[in-house]
C-alpha cells in the first residue's frame, strides 16, 4: 500500500544485511526501487517500526487532510476550493518541512500566535474529538498496534514458511 509510488514519492526500506552481497548488489538492489521515491536501508529489525509508520502512513495523512476539507466545508467552503486549498496546504507544509532545515515543532510555533486561533484550537482540550493531545495519541496508539500486529504476522509467516517448506 505505498500508494504515493504511484506518484514517484513513495518511501522504501531495503534491508541489504546478508554478507553475501557484494557493494555492487546492494546498490542495485536500492537503485532498483529509486524511481518509485526515497530508498531507505535499515536493518532487518527495524523492518516491523518501518510498517507500522510508513506502511500505513499515506492512510493517516489522508485521513487528515479529509477531516480539514470536512471542516472547511463545515465552515461553508465549497468542497472543490477546500480540496484545492487542503492539497496546497499540505504539499507546501511538506515542502517547507523538507528544505527549511528547521524542527518541525519550531515550524508549528512559527504560526502559533499569541492568542491567535492556533493557540487557542491546541489548548483547548475538549473543543473537538482531533484536539492535538488526542490526535498525537490516537496516531501513536495506532503505529505501536500496527507494528505489534506486523510482528505477529511476521511470526506466523516464518513458521508457516518453516513447516512448508522444510
Amino acid at each position: 500500500p505505498n500508494t504515493p509510488a504511484l506518484v514517484g514519492a513513495g518511501v522504501f526500506a531495503v534491508c541489504l544485511d546478508d554478507p553475501a552481497l557484494s557493494a555492487e548488489q546492494k546498490a542495485f538492489a536500492a537503485a532498483l526501487f529509486e524511481p518509485l521515491g526515497q530508498v531507505h536501508v535499515l536493518a532487518e529489525d527495524r523492518f516491523d517500526a518501518f510498517t507500522g509508520l510508513i506502511g500505513s502512513g499515506p492512510a493517516y495523512v489522508f485521513h487528515f487532510m479529509d477531516a480539514l476539507v470536512e471542516a472547511g466545508v463545515s465552515v461553508g467552503l465549497p468542497r472543490d476550493q477546500a480540496l484545492a486549498m487542503v492539497q496546497a496546504l499540505v504539499t507546501g507544509s511538506a515542502k517547507l518541512a523538507q528544505d527549511s532545515g528547521r524542527h518541525l515543532c519550531q515550524l508549528r510555533e512559527m504560526v502559533t500566535s499569541p492568542a491567535g486561533t492556533t493557540v487557542v484550537f491546541a489548548a483547548a482540550p475538549a473543543i473537538v474529538a482531533g484536539t492535538t493531545l488526542l490526535a498525537r495519541a490516537r496516531l501513536l496508539i495506532g503505529i505501536r498496534s500496527r507494528v505489534r500486529l506486523g510482528i505477529r504476522i511476521g511470526i506466523g509467516l516464518r513458521v508457516w514458511v518453516r513447516i512448508r517448506f522444510r
